[in-house]
């Protein structure tokens, strides 16, 4: 594998584990080569006012569609999930056969995720008003708009929360 190619390795590992796998291949990382990197801090908000813990992911990319923002979010999320294990599963969208809870969506037992289920689901709930994006407090809402990346932006997943009695 190239050095360069180690930037879109697959999906699941911290951005230490890319940095050793550049140097047990005898890669260097440049100046130029970080300041290209967007670290992309995910937030997930309800119109509810709840504020989720803030979560940050490096992005090799300077631009971006909202489509593919979504797909590398869930498939980083459902990554962490598989490689920990667990019964309950904290991401953008809901499983199939899960309970929704408090701290995330129960499973009855601990079950490997597929991530282009959930690719597909967080796709179909944003289609559907399930949640809006802002980029840097900016709504998009568009899956195909080009969106620029740079160090420290922000993107918030606002889940809608549907009103009682209304």
């Amino acid at each position: 594998m190239r050095c360069q190619d180690l930037t879109d390795v697959a999906f699941g590992r911290s951005p230490s584990d890319r940095s050793e796998r550049w140097r047990e291949r005898g890669c260097r990382r440049t100046a130029l080569d970080s300041a290209a990197m967007a670290m992309v801090t995910f937030v997930d908000e309800t119109t509810a006012g709840d504020r989720g813990t803030a979560w940050q992911l490096e992005i090799s990319e300077q631009q971006l569609t909202l489509r593919e923002i979504i797909r590398r979010r869930v498939f980083q999320e459902v990554a962490e999930h598989n490689a920990a294990g667990g019964d309950h599963f904290r991401g953008l969208v809901q499983p199939g056969g899960t309970e929704h809870t408090r701290s995330g969506f129960r499973m009855s037992k601990h079950r490997q995720v597929d991530a282009e289920e959930q690719f597909s689901r967080a796709v179909d709930a944003f289609s559907r008003n399930g949640f809006v994006v802002l980029v840097d407090d900016r709504q998009v809402e568009d899956l195909e708009a080009d969106l620029r990346l740079h160090r420290g932006v922000e993107i918030t997943f606002l889940k809608l929360v549907p009103l009682v009695g209304g």
